[in-house]
């Protein structure tokens, strides 16, 4: 789901499946059943494969894709978005995964466990970023905090 500022157009749905999934009925069968759904909701809907999206495009979204539904408790996601939205504001031009190095390091987190969470964070849009970059590329720069007021109305809508 894809929730834009345009004007007659601020919500849609792309789905994104390699080429090889259309050889599957059962995913067949279900890409109609959510082609279904989202024109009963009035939601435009878009299927489009890997050779339609750029490659670092297609890049993060595997990244971060396994993050999406995450089911996490809520009040972890903003303990680490407040950790991270604090370190992000004092390193601007730091890499992201670099900064994920040093936290692991300063919290003695397992290695790779901040990287996990600013995972998840992006993932859930508790931070936004430019897709078209690379993740690995990313700076504290880069990255935009969403506000808690706007995350806490999602989590009431979707409760």
């Amino acid at each position: 789901m894809v929730d834009t500022k345009e004007i007659g157009r601020s919500r849609f749905v792309i789905q994104v499946k390699t080429r090889e999934a259309f050889k599957n009925p059962i995913t067949l069968e279900k890409l109609s059943i959510e082609r279904s759904y989202w024109r009963e909701k009035e939601v435009p809907f878009f299927l489009v494969t890997e050779n339609q999206v750029p490659p670092t495009v297609f890049e993060n979204i595997n990244v971060l894709y396994s993050h999406i539904e995450d089911d996490s408790d809520q009040e972890e996601l903003v303990t680490y978005f407040n950790l991270f939205f604090s370190q992000i504001q004092q390193r601007d031009s730091l890499r992201i995964v670099d900064l994920c190095i040093q936290l692991d390091t300063a919290y003695k987190h397992e290695p790779g466990e901040s990287l996990f969470q600013i995972k998840r964070l992006l993932a859930q849009r508790y931070f936004h970023f430019d897709i078209s970059k690379p993740f690995t590329d990313l700076r504290c720069t880069n990255l935009t905090a969403e506000s808690l007021d706007v995350l806490q109305g999602g989590w009431c809508v979707s409760s």
